[in-house]
């Protein structure tokens, strides 16, 4: 994707943190459609 960009280039400095995920598919419950390049999860 040409218009993502990636944290560190963005912002100038390395993150903070690492997040593993699995993306549950439609018959667990899940996303009906597939995920995209540059998809901003919401984590609590």
């Amino acid at each position: 994707m040409e218009n993502h960009k990636p944290y560190d280039k963005q912002i100038g400095y390395s993150h903070d943190f690492e997040v593993e995920y699995r993306i549950l598919t439609q018959s667990e419950g899940g996303r009906k459609t597939l995920p995209y390049q540059g998809i901003r999860w919401d984590f609590w």
